[in-house]
């Protein structure tokens, strides 16, 4: 009997919210496997609620444990306009400036895309979305066109 050395994998989200109005947006990142063995590839949906508002777009990162988790590929469903969108710079443990937009406005529930990583040593990790400082600035609400975060 072989036995293989799991990590367990954890995803968290990040709450986007105006300051001072009932209005928010989330990411959060749903892992397809919750355990998997070193060596393998795991994928996480990057998911956006944008139900309470509609944006004109903005970028977000996420971060790794770079000594658990090696980046494998990153596959963008954005929603908006291809013009407005922007994949993350790739560092360590760090993935920043995913970004997306549409003069039109964005709104509703939406898949981003996939993520995939290799996992490098057993143990727990997280895998964490948060507001981005990268050139592409804050969320926009495009009614008020004030920043989100």
């Amino acid at each position: 009997m072989t036995i293989k050395p799991f990590l367990k994998l954890a995803a968290t989200a990040v709450l986007l919210s105006a300051v001072g109005t009932a209005k928010a947006t989330s990411i959060s990142l749903t892992p397809q496997v919750s355990n998997a063995a070193v060596g393998d590839i795991v994928a996480f949906e990057i998911i956006a609620d944008f139900r309470d508002v509609i944006l004109l777009g903005g970028p977000f990162d996420v971060h790794f444990d770079p000594d658990a988790l090696g980046f494998v590929s990153w596959t963008a469903s954005f929603p908006g306009d291809p013009g407005f969108s922007r994949d993350p710079d790739v560092l360590n443990g760090l993935l920043e400036g995913f970004a997306f937009g549409d003069f039109n406005g964005i709104s509703g529930l939406w898949n981003l895309g996939v993520l995939e990583f290799e996992v490098l040593a057993a143990g727990t990790s997280k895998i964490t979305p948060s507001d981005s400082s990268s050139l592409a600035g804050p969320f926009i609400d495009a009614i008020t066109f004030q920043p989100i975060n």
